[in-house]
Order: C-alpha cells, then sequence, then structure tokens
C-alpha cells in the first residue's frame, strides 16, 4: 500500500531513506542537518533524490548551524536551503524549486513555476 508524508526532521540512515522513499514519504531536512556535527546526515543528504526532500524549519526548535543559541523561524529557511543545497551540489534556487514542487505535488496544492 503506497502511503504518502513528510518524515519530519529525518536524521535516518540511507537504508531507512530508501525505505521512506519507496514507501512515497518526502524526507523534511531542516537545521539540524546544516549542524557540524551531523557528519552522518551530511552524507546522506548527499545522495537523496531531489524529488524525495522537503525543506522545513521546526521553528522554534533546531536552529540552524549559521544561528547559534538562536530561536529557529521561518525567515532562516533561505540559509537552511543554501547550506543543504551546498550539500547537494546543486544550488540553493533549484533545491528551493524542488522543495516546494515537492510539497505542492504531496498536498495536491496549485504550484505555478515562479522562482522560490
Amino acid at each position: 500500500m503506497m502511503r504518502s508524508g513528510i518524515v519530519h526532521a529525518f536524521a535516518g540512515s540511507r537504508e531507512e531513506a530508501r525505505e521512506y522513499i519507496k514507501l512515497g514519504f518526502k524526507l523534511g531536512l531542516g537545521g539540524a542537518a546544516t549542524w557540524p556535527q551531523a557528519l552522518r546526515m551530511h552524507r546522506v543528504i548527499a545522495d537523496l533524490p531531489l524529488g524525495s526532500v522537503v525543506l522545513e524549519t521546526d521553528a522554534p526548535d533546531m536552529a540552524p548551524a549559521m544561528y547559534p543559541n538562536q530561536r529557529n523561524s521561518p525567515e532562516h529557511l533561505p540559509d537552511i536551503c543554501q547550506a543543504l543545497a551546498a550539500l547537494m551540489n546543486i544550488s540553493p534556487q533549484r533545491l528551493g524549486e524542488a522543495s516546494t514542487e515537492n510539497a505542492c505535488q504531496l498536498f495536491d496544492w496549485p504550484h505555478t513555476a515562479q522562482s522560490v
């Protein structure tokens, strides 16, 4: 049975990512994935298919590495996107567009091809 949804604050292994994706889930990536000590997560993110990723903030928790000791906020999303795009070796614009498209597809929201 195909399911769908977002695995909030995904921090699992490659194998876990693969299984969630096979089930139809998107992987929510946010501030914690930018932390320097999240080395395993960085390796997993580098290998994720672009169609499996949804950016998130988890505000006010899990602020990204570039905002230590601060409350997380949706305004940090561009910085999270930039950091994760670097791990994926793609542009932040491409990651932002893919994340938006993935969320719109998942929730059956209308989507126009505007820049994110």
